[in-house]
């Protein structure tokens, strides 16, 4: 069976003159170790990314809860 597959939201932060798209190693490790699925990073790209189509592809989402990702208004 396929590693089920989790879409995981980024935070953006500037370093060393660029912008980074990136999520906590612990956030990682707990989807793979402990939940038994393969992470995957989502660029923080707002309404430029076709949510519809990145959720159709993956099996589940984590949401970190960043202010650089994910405004609170807009949990549901």
């Amino acid at each position: 069976m396929q590693q089920p597959l989790v879409a995981i939201s980024t935070d953006v932060r500037q370093f060393d003159n660029y912008t980074w798209h990136a999520a906590p190693q612990q956030y990682l490790e707990a989807a793979l170790s402990a939940a038994g699925v393969f992470p995957v990073l989502v660029p923080s790209f707002g309404d430029r990314l076709d949510f519809d189509e990145l959720l159709s592809s993956v099996d589940g989402v984590m949401i970190t809860g960043s202010k650089s990702n994910v405004h609170p208004s807009l949990y549901g």
